[in-house]
C-alpha cells in the first residue's frame, strides 16, 4: 500500500526539475505544462497522470492501493498539493467507472456507468480501435492496448457471451473515458491471477504458440467455450494430455490440447497454432518504446526540456530506440533522463524517459524452420524496387529480405516490406569494390552512409563484405589485392568491425559468405582452406556467420544442405545465415528451380537450431549473367508462395 503518493518534484530554491520553471507541487507546474506540453488545463492534465499511475498499479498483483496527498488540510502549508475540486471530482467518476466486479456498491449519480460490471483486456499487440458504432465502417475514436482495463457497458452475461464469436461488438468505456464499441472477438475477460511460477516437472512436455498476436485459451475444447486467457509467444504451456497424443495434434486444424499456463490456469488451446516449446529459439529484436502519457507527450530536438518540441506522440505511436539498447532500458522510468528515438516518419528526436515504457517484441525462430528469405535486387539503391518487385516478394510469402547497403536504399523500401503480412526480418550486406588495396578505414568510408541510414531505420544485422575468397574484373572482392589468404582477411575484417561498432551500438556484424566451389587460379581461393585460416577471427569477432551455397552444375540441393549443416555444426554458438543460395544452372527451367527451392526450404527443417534464415538469390539483376537466377517475371514467386512446409 502506498500511504502517500502524488506529484512532488524534488527541488531547492536554486534548482528545479524542469529548467527555468519553479517546481514543487502539481499546482506549480501550470506554466511548465502550458509551455512545454501545450496543456493549459492543469487540473485535467494532473488527473490524466493519476489515471496513468492507476493503470500501472492495476497491473501489479501485490499492489493493494494508494493514498493521494492530499485532500483537505487545516493549514495553507499543503495548499499546492490539494486535489479537492476538479481533480477529485474527475477521480471519483473515473474510479466509479473502472471498478472490479464485486466491489462495494457504486455511489449514485452515474446511472449510465452502473452497468459496468464486466471488464475486458484487448488482445492485439498493435492495439484495437474503439469505434463510434458496432462495425469497422464507423469512426475510430481511440485505440486501446493489452493491459488497458476496458469497462463493458452491457449486462455481464451478454458481455461474456459475445467474447469469441466473430463480428460481435460490445459497448465499452475506455480508461480515458471514451465511450464506443469494441470488437468482442479480439478481447479477453479481465482477470487478476497469481503471477508466481508453479513448480512444474522438468521432464514434462511443454508447448508454445507461434501466433503473432497471441492465442486464446478457452475453458473447453472448442470455440463455443468461454475465453479464459491468452497465451503469447514465449509463454511455456504445460501439456496436461498424453504427450504422444498431443504431439500428433500439433499444427492440425480442428484439434485442441489441454494445457496449464505459467500462472497455473488450466484450459485448452487450438492445436493448429501450437508448437513444441523446445523447438524454438527466441531472440529479442530492436527495442521499441511508447509514451505512457494518456494525452501524449512532446519529443524534443535534444535531451532536455529546454530543446524545441519536434513532434507530439501518443500511446498509439511506436518509437524505435536509436541509441544503445541496454542504456535505453536503464533510463526508462527515470526522471531527467532522455532516450534518443526515431519516429514512424523517421524523425530523430529525444523522448522523456519518465513518460515511456517498453513495447516488447520477439522474433521466433523455429528449429529446422529457418525463415524463408530472398536476396533483394542485385543492383544498389531504391530504383530496382518497383511495384512488380514488391508483388513478387508478397506473392512468394517471403519472411526475410536481404538488402544491399548501397546507393539511396532507405525508408521507402523498408516501410513497404514492413507492411507485408509474412515479413519478419530484414538484414543488409555491406559492400564496396576493391580494385586496389584499401585500409579498413577507407572501405568503411565508402559504405558508412548507406549503412547508417539502414541502421537508423532499425536494421541491426549486417553481412560485412561479400565472398572475400574471390576476385574477378567485374566483381573485385579483394582476394590477391587486399589480402593473400584467410588470415589476412580476418585481420582486415576485425579492423572493419572495430570501426563500425562504436558508430552503431547494438548492431550485429556477420562474417560474409564465401564463394563456394573448387579453387580456380587467380579467381577463387579454396573456400575450405580460407575458412580454416580465418576460423579464429570468426569466433572472436563475428556475431553471426553467412553461407553462400549453390548447386545445378553436377550437384543437387542436397549437397547444398550438407554444406549448410557443416557450418551449423562448426559454429554451434553462432547464428547461421544462408545469405545466398540458388540453382545457378541457366539451362534449368525456373519452374523446376521453384520446386527445388521449396524442397530446400522443407529439408532445412532437419538442420540445427542456429540456422535462422535462407535467402534465395536473387529477386532481380541487370547483369545478364544472373538472368537464370532472377525471380522477377518468372513463375518462382507464385510457386514458392503456394508451398506447404510440412
Amino acid at each position: 500500500v502506498l500511504t502517500e503518493t502524488g506529484l512532488d518534484f524534488v527541488a531547492t530554491n536554486t534548482t528545479s526539475a524542469v529548467v527555468g520553471y519553479p517546481t514543487t507541487a502539481w499546482k506549480n507546474c501550470a506554466e511548465a505544462w502550458g509551455r512545454l506540453d501545450g496543456r493549459s488545463d492543469t487540473e485535467h492534465f494532473y488527473f490524466d497522470q493519476l489515471k496513468w499511475m492507476d493503470r500501472q498499479m492495476q497491473q501489479d498483483p501485490y499492489m493493494l492501493g494508494a493514498t493521494l496527498f492530499t485532500w483537505g488540510s487545516i493549514t495553507s502549508k499543503w495548499e499546492e498539493y490539494e486535489i479537492e475540486g476538479p481533480v477529485a471530482d474527475k477521480l471519483i467518476d473515473y474510479i466509479t467507472a473502472t471498478r472490479f466486479p464485486g466491489d462495494d456498491p457504486q455511489p449514485g449519480g452515474v446511472d449510465e456507468l452502473s452497468e459496468a460490471s464486466f471488464f475486458v483486456n484487448p488482445l492485439p499487440s498493435v492495439g484495437l480501435w474503439v469505434r463510434s458504432g458496432p462495425g469497422v465502417d464507423n469512426a475510430a475514436l481511440r485505440k486501446v492496448f493489452p493491459g488497458d482495463r476496458v469497462a463493458v457497458l452491457e449486462p455481464y452475461d451478454d458481455a461474456l457471451a459475445k467474447i469469441g464469436p466473430d463480428e460481435t461488438w460490445s459497448k465499452v468505456l475506455t480508461p480515458s473515458e471514451v465511450e464506443g464499441y469494441l470488437a468482442a472477438w479480439l478481447v479477453e475477460p479481465w482477470t487478476i491471477v497469481d503471477t508466481s511460477e508453479p513448480d512444474f516437472p522438468r521432464d514434462a512436455f511443454y508447448l508454445m504458440t507461434n501466433a503473432k498476436l497471441g492465442l486464446r485459451i478457452r475453458s473447453g475444447a472448442g470455440t463455443s467455450f468461454n475465453v479464459i486467457g491468452t497465451a503469447y509467444i514465449g509463454d511455456r504451456l504445460l501439456v496436461l494430455d498424453d504427450e504422444r497424443e498431443a504431439r500428433s495434434k500439433l499444427g492440425r486444424s480442428g484439434e485442441w490440447i489441454r494445457i496449464r499456463t505459467p500462472h497455473g490456469r488450466a484450459g485448452y488451446i487450438f492445436a493448429q497454432y501450437a508448437v513444441a516449446y523446445d523447438q524454438f529459439v527466441l531472440t529479442d529484436v530492436t527495442l521499441y518504446i511508447r509514451t505512457t502519457a494518456p494525452d501524449g507527450t512532446y519529443l524534443r530536438s535534444g535531451p532536455g526540456s529546454q530543446f524545441r518540441p519536434v513532434v507530439k506522440v501518443f500511446p498509439d505511436d511506436s518509437l524505435t530506440v536509436a541509441m544503445d539498447r541496454e542504456l535505453a532500458l536503464a533510463r526508462i522510468g527515470r526522471n531527467n533522463q532522455w532516450i534518443e528515438v526515431l519516429t514512424s516518419d523517421l524523425q530523430r528526436a529525444w523522448a522523456p524517459a519518465w513518460f515511456v515504457e517498453e513495447m516488447p517484441r520477439f522474433r521466433i525462430w523455429p528449429i529446422g524452420h529457418a525463415l524463408v528469405g530472398l536476396h533483394g535486387p542485385a543492383d544498389p539503391g531504391e530504383w530496382p524496387w518497383t511495384n512488380e518487385a514488391y508483388d513478387a516478394v508478397r506473392n512468394a510469402r517471403i519472411e526475410s529480405v536481404k538488402v544491399l547497403a548501397a546507393g539511396d536504399i532507405g525508408g521507402r523500401v523498408l516501410r513497404q516490406l514492413s507492411l507485408m503480412d509474412d515479413m519478419q526480418f530484414v538484414y543488409a550486406r555491406l559492400f564496396a569494390r576493391i580494385e586496389k588495396p584499401k585500409t579498413a578505414e577507407e572501405w568503411v568510408d565508402e559504405v558508412v552512409d548507406a549503412t547508417l541510414r539502414l541502421y537508423n531505420l532499425g536494421v541491426r544485422y549486417f553481412e560485412v563484405h561479400n565472398e572475400p575468397n574471390l576476385h574477378t574484373d567485374s566483381a573485385p572482392e579483394g582476394m590477391w589485392v587486399n589480402w593473400q589468404n584467410g588470415r589476412e582477411f580476418g585481420r582486415w575484417f576485425a579492423d572493419v568491425i572495430d570501426i563500425l561498432r562504436p558508430l552503431m551500438p547494438g548492431a550485429q556484424f556477420g562474417f560474409p559468405g564465401l564463394s563456394p566451389g573448387q579453387p580456380i587460379d587467380n579467381v577463387r581461393y579454396d573456400p575450405r582452406v580460407f575458412i580454416g585460416q580465418v576460423d579464429q577471427d570468426i569466433r572472436r569477432h563475428a556475431d553471426f556467420v553467412c553461407v553462400h551455397t549453390y548447386w545445378g552444375n553436377g550437384s543437387s540441393y542436397r549437397n547444398a544442405l550438407a554444406e549448410v549443416r557443416a557450418y551449423c555444426n562448426r559454429y554451434p554458438e553462432k547464428l547461421i545465415f544462408v545469405s545466398e543460395f540458388s540453382n545457378s544452372n541457366p539451362s534449368i527451367a525456373k519452374d523446376v528451380k521453384a520446386l527445388e527451392y521449396v524442397q530446400f526450404f522443407n529439408e532445412a527443417k532437419k538442420l540445427p537450431p542456429n540456422l535462422v534464415v535462407l535467402s534465395a538469390f536473387v529477386l532481380s539483376a541487370l547483369d545478364e549473367g544472373f538472368a537464370g537466377e532472377a525471380w522477377l517475371g518468372s513463375p518462382i514467386p507464385l510457386r514458392v508462395g503456394s508451398r506447404s512446409l510440412g
